[in-house]
């Protein structure tokens, strides 16, 4: 075991939504990340990294735990992470290490039980557990969790037609500002520091990304901009505009990691520090006819940004396959605080279940298309998707990856899919708090 003067500290910053090929260390054509390509220039970048969920909580789980949707069970029907396991936050509390996450995404808070092992947590929530909208909520849950499969589906559908205004709850730049404040605020204690950036995730609307950065971009205004999978889907929006849209958020998440990154750099922590960039999943911007991060395990999902910038500095690149999962044991050893191994992988897996919670994004004639369960597995060449629809037809397509088009079904590929056992169906819809709840509904969850 390293010596406690070896020791480093970690920022893991996942940029929620950000798309591998809008980073310019990935994309030759974009010219609007030069934050991020500056730290790769210092870094290892990850050219095969793959998120086991295309959304948030999922994905979340298998980084903080190690595992898969379904060993870890964080998925559409159990919507919070019930685990023994020890999680990423307490290897690092467990060693002494001040720990803190800062995140204004809904499913990482106390009640989804994906904080466990932070000291200190941010999540931008006010006036929480109010007793009255405690008592009412208890009292619904209840309720839901005795109905059936159709009549929680309908609750999804009508938590949709109220929420016809979405606002800003992304919050970037109170996320930035409470992570400039905690690194210049510390002091000689070794610190891991987790932040969830959600600038780049919809919707798309001035403010986040903020008017400049839209105009920039060609986007003068986003009336035709859709907020939301359901919005998308039942009407005619604009897909290049939401593209130009997106691109704006994400050259403005590329600025606000510059932000963060200069604070490391005036406080001289570079030395001590090991930074790790990348996302927790993709985003749709109309490949497979759908807009979002839902509904799919297509490349622009699943295949992720990753770049590590260690102490040393030592630009280099990775092209073996890395599951977002093995974060688990890859940041304790960086960090010089254990020796877990990190096995070479054959595969990266991973899954999508049923969207049960996201029903009610999605139009009736769309449902049977959409509402699916899918799981994936991959090699450097090519993937296989296993899809089970709503009457448990199962099928299999095989795409090369260079060209995403159809290939012959691979048999060691196809056996090494059906060895995954079916994600488990547990758990209902549960909001512990108002706030948690409203965001989720300004996000489209609801």
């Amino acid at each position: 075991m390293a010596t406690e003067n070896s020791q480093k500290n970690v920022v893991l910053l996942v940029l929620d939504s950000l798309r591998k090929d809008r980073v310019s260390e990935y994309n030759g054509d974009i010219d609007f990340t030069d934050n991020i390509d500056e730290i790769a220039g210092e870094a290892t970048t990850y050219l095969n990294a793959n998120a086991q969920a295309p959304w948030s909580l999922p994905s979340h789980a298998s980084m903080f735990t190690g595992q898969y949707p379904w060993e870890h069970e964080a998925t559409q029907r159990n919507i919070r992470l019930e685990t023994e396991k020890k999680l990423l936050a307490e290897k690092f509390s467990d060693s002494g290490y001040v720990t803190a996450m800062i995140s204004p995404n809904p499913w990482l808070t106390g009640p989804k039980g994906t904080v466990k092992g932070f000291s200190q947590v941010e999540n931008f929530i006010g006036v929480r557990k109010w007793r009255p909208i405690k008592w009412i909520m208890e009292k619904g849950h209840s309720l839901y969790n005795k109905l059936g499969k159709q009549e929680r589906e309908l609750i999804s559908s009508l938590n949709f037609t109220v929420v016809d205004k979405l606002v800003d709850s992304t919050k970037p730049e109170r996320t930035v500002s409470k992570t400039k404040k905690f690194l210049q605020d510390v002091d000689d204690e070794r610190f891991f520091l987790f932040v969830n950036l959600m600038s780049a995730h919809e919707p798309y609307t001035p403010g986040s990304p903020p008017k400049e950065y839209l105009e920039k971009h060609g986007v003068y205004d986003t009336e035709d901009v859709p907020k939301t999978e359901r919005e998308y889907l039942n009407s005619d929006k604009d897909l290049e505009k939401t593209k130009k849209a997106y691109n704006a958020a994400a050259d403005y998440t590329d600025d606000l990691v510059g932000e963060i990154y200069g604070c490391i750099q005036d406080k001289n922590l570079e030395d001590d520090t090991v930074l790790v960039i990348t996302a927790d999943h993709g985003q749709a911007l109309g490949e497979g006819g759908a807009f979002t991060h839902a509904f799919s395990v297509k490349e622009s999902l699943i295949d992720i940004p990753l770049v590590i910038r260690q102490p040393e500095g030592e630009s280099k690149a990775k092209e073996e396959i890395f599951e977002l999962r093995q974060l688990y044991n890859l940041l304790p050893k960086l960090a010089c605080i254990s020796d877990e191994e990190v096995k070479q992988l054959e595969f990266a897996k991973g899954g999508y279940e049923y969207p049960e919670l996201m029903a009610g994004m999605i139009p009736e004639e769309e449902k049977d298309r959409l509402y699916r369960k899918f799981l994936y597995v991959k090699n450097s060449s090519s993937k296989i998707v296993k899809t089970v629809d709503s009457d448990d037809q199962v099928s299999y397509e095989m795409i090369n990856l260079e060209d995403e088009k159809d290939i012959k079904l691979d048999q060691k590929m196809r056996k090494k899919i059906d060895e995954i056992d079916d994600i488990k169906e547990s758990g209902s819809l549960e909001v512990e708090d108002q706030e948690i709840k409203e965001r989720l509904e300004n996000l489209g969850y609801m």
